[in-house]
């Protein structure tokens, strides 16, 4: 495993101690930009609007404490109500309700790199009900830790005992790639090669095909197409730290035959085989979309 190409994209840093060169963090942020590493900085915790935004990022580097925002003390008499409407980066400690949007909201290798004990903030995390995401999603290491080729030792050992955060990773090198590859090759058949497919789609679509799906439908055959070898480590894979992995196989392979919206507006267009749960708790077979 080459864990620099592993970890090669955007890495986002959130730390409130950035701009001071003797921190710890600024130590980390010498090795990642001396390997290349693009870096986008917070000093604060970012409002939830952003996190959309950081799906592509390599990975977020957080830092667990932070000067600014409001403490509970300063909160005073202020009601629940209006405690609630205060935003993310206003509270003393942001950081979990951070962490728990970016866990919701999107898959990204979540490092908490701290000046505190890593005890402390795994009891923390526990206590907001994300234990189960320690040493799995989110990695928690002491900055000083980290110093030079140190930090690529501790992610790549992180990533041998987290066989599903390797394979993401894995398979998104060779995904970005084939994407980038199509793209490239799909402009210089033509600059207009979107029109060029919308059109043709179009005509067809007076036969009753949807011009949307069809059109979709040939950029991901396309895209799907290109996916002819993979690089996956056995050794990382077989890796059997992991306790009852087998008990749940069935509900791993459910994800393969079944994809459930929450919301109706989610679905474009319906297709045969859909099941809807309505409000009687019936189900309704969709037989011929």
């Amino acid at each position: 495993m080459n864990v620099k190409d592993l970890l090669r994209g955007i890495v986002v840093v959130v730390d409130d101690q950035i701009e001071d060169d003797s921190s710890e963090i600024s130590k980390i942020l010498s090795t990642l930009k001396e390997d290349k590493f693009p870096i986008i900085t917070y000093e604060d915790v970012p409002d939830e609007e952003v996190i959309q935004s950081l799906s592509s990022a390599s990975m977020v580097i957080l830092d667990w404490e932070f000067k600014n925002g409001k403490t509970v003390d300063e909160m005073g008499d202020m009601t629940i109500d209006e405690i609630s409407r205060i935003k993310i980066g206003e509270l003393s400690n942001p950081i979990i309700s951070f962490i728990k949007l970016l866990l919701d909201k999107i898959f990204v290798p979540i490092f908490i790199f701290t000046n505190k004990t890593t005890t402390e903030i795994e009891t923390a995390l526990e206590q907001d009900n994300l234990k189960e995401q320690i040493g799995k999603r989110i990695l928690i290491k002491q900055k000083n830790d980290l110093e030079g080729e140190k930090l690529y030792t501790e992610i790549e050992n992180w990533f041998k005992s987290n066989p599903s955060a390797y394979a993401v990773k894995e398979w998104d090198i060779i995904a970005k790639k084939n994407r980038n590859d199509m793209f490239i090759t799909l402009y210089e058949s033509s600059s207009n090669w979107s029109k060029d497919i919308w059109n043709t789609v179009k005509e067809d679509s007076k036969k009753g095909i949807n011009t949307n799906y069809e059109f979709g439908d040939f950029i991901t055959r396309n895209y799907v197409n290109r996916f002819i070898s993979y690089n996956f480590e056995k050794e990382i894979l077989e890796n059997d730290n992991d306790d009852d992995s087998e008990n749940n196989i069935e509900t791993v392979l459910k994800n393969d035959i079944i994809i459930e919206y929450k919301n109706l507006e989610d679905i474009k267009i319906p297709y045969t085989g859909d099941l809807y749960e309505c409000d009687d708790e019936k189900f309704y077979f969709n037989i011929r979309a």
